[in-house]
């Protein structure tokens, strides 16, 4: 069995077939997912959280990307803890830096990212991580809030180096691999697996994003979170049903599934 540890099935790019696109990770033995609601209007937020109670294999984050920060305000902090209140909702996320795309000021991301930060150790959720060139910063507020030791949390979609990975588990971290483990130039990503011990990774497919191969370019969706898995599993030395498994309980101790 597997988990797809995040997911945006809430876009536009699934309206037409998301219950065939469900159905198909079902089969494929994805007995979860975890949607990952964004905002930052609320609108938003409402529209994953009602897909998210029509489909009992779906549990949702609730967050703010750092591409959103300069949006940040107290009323989307607010609208972030109302959701963290509701059923089904066992994350904070995703919330992070981003200095790549340089989407919003650095500086506004930080404090957001602090802010968020805070909220989730008051309410005593794991944290869902986006980081992307920011590794230092990154670091270094989770490091100040102790969050990871506090709730728990994850760096999603990971792509760094292996002494990056690393870093993020002696802070307590799990690291969490999408289809970019199969990308050919992805080299650093799988050396970043093998430094990774078996019991602080979990898998996910970012869906519709960075299908993996043999999707690759194509429309990325849960069941192939398998891939991911096959890969790691290959990496390991293991066998793919292991990999699944070990992925699963590792997801449901973070999340409390």
């Amino acid at each position: 069995m597997y988990i797809d540890s995040h997911a945006h099935v809430d876009f536009e790019s699934f309206d037409d077939d998301r219950a065939a696109v469900l159905q198909r990770a079902l089969d494929a033995g994805v007995q979860n997912m975890i949607q990952i609601a964004l905002g930052p209007e609320e609108d938003k937020y409402a529209r994953a959280y009602q897909i998210v109670k029509e489909h009992p294999a779906l549990y949702m984050a609730a967050g703010l990307h750092p591409h959103d920060a300069d949006a940040y305000t107290p009323d989307v902090h607010n609208i972030v803890a109302t959701y963290l209140q509701k059923d089904k909702v066992i994350a904070l996320g995703e919330i992070g830096l981003d200095y790549y795309y340089d989407h919003s000021d650095r500086e506004k991301q930080k404090i957001c990212f602090a802010s968020l930060i805070e909220l989730a150790i008051q309410d005593k959720k794991p944290i869902c991580v986006h980081t992307r060139d920011a590794f230092e910063d990154t670091h270094q507020i989770a490091k100040d809030a102790g969050i990871f030791s506090k709730t728990g949390g994850v760096i999603h979609c990971f792509t760094g180096t292996p002494d990056q990975a690393k870093a993020f588990v002696d802070l307590g971290a799990y690291i969490s691999f999408s289809g970019v483990v199969t990308f050919k130039k992805a080299q650093n990503v799988r050396d970043a697996v093998k430094v990774v011990p078996l019991d602080r990774i979990l898998i996910e497919t970012d869906c519709p994003f960075l299908a993996p191969v043999p999707y690759r370019g194509k429309r990325n969706e849960p069941a192939h979170v398998v891939e991911v898995a096959k890969a790691i599993a290959n990496i390991h030395g293991k066998a793919i049903q292991d990999i699944g498994n070990i992925t699963t309980d590792n997801c449901k101790r973070l999340f409390g599934i």
